[in-house]
């Protein structure tokens, strides 16, 4: 939960970096989104991205949120590692938007 990890944030070792993006927030993503979110993103270098979708089909991971879709896809374009974060629910179902080919990623953290 994110209002945990932002609440209990300086339990957290002492080299540990909290970073806020701008952008309009979604309660239902619990997420910064938008084109402010974006061009703060570009600032950014990413080494390890770990990131969740609504669906992975075939060889796409999805989203029904257009700028859901839009984050991933940056956060994606800047990471030098990226995982899929995908429970059992998540597979053979699919979004309205694509987010990623499925061999994109360099693991899949599942159960």
């Amino acid at each position: 939960n994110s209002v945990t990890i932002i609440q209990d944030f300086y339990k957290y070792p002492a080299h540990y970096v909290k970073i806020g993006l701008g952008g309009s927030f979604d309660i239902q993503l619990n997420s910064f989104l938008g084109q402010a979110t974006l061009r703060e993103l570009e600032y950014l270098e990413i080494s390890k991205a770990f990131i969740s979708a609504y669906g992975v089909e075939d060889d796409k991971v999805t989203t029904n949120h257009e700028h859901h879709a839009g984050l991933l896809m940056k956060v994606l374009d800047l990471a030098e590692q990226k995982f899929l974060l995908a429970d059992k629910s998540k597979f053979d179902r699919i979004g309205l938007f694509r987010v990623a080919p499925l061999k994109m990623f360099d693991g899949i953290l599942s159960d």
